[in-house]
């Protein structure tokens, strides 16, 4: 868990550091998927801390998207880039379900 936990966080300040649509890009379908493989842990092995460090990730790139959305950028990039927000907020709602599911007492 731990890896991943050091992954989602650097690929959420490499999104967030990157200069290049490409580099941004490749930074956020790098974070996106390491959040869609939460559910593959043990629920048990994330704290509540570092499942509130994992959401603001999320939302901390989600911004930055947003962000850039508001530039002036082609229209295949924006389809991208609106697409991967949906794709971030699908994997954090799995997440908060997973969590929910299997910490229930």
């Amino acid at each position: 868990m731990m890896e991943l936990l050091h992954r989602l966080g650097q690929e959420a300040g490499d999104a967030l550091a990157a200069q290049r649509p490409k580099a941004f890009a490749a930074a956020v379908d790098g974070f996106t998927f390491a959040l869609q493989r939460l559910p593959d842990y043990p629920a048990a092995a994330m704290s509540n801390e570092a499942f509130a460090r994992v959401n603001a990730f999320a939302e901390q790139v989600i911004s930055e998207i947003e962000h850039r959305l508001d530039g002036d950028i082609d229209a295949k990039y924006r389809e991208t880039l609106s697409e991967r927000v949906y794709d971030i907020r699908r994997a954090l709602e799995d997440a908060f379900t997973w969590r929910r599911h299997y910490l229930r007492t």
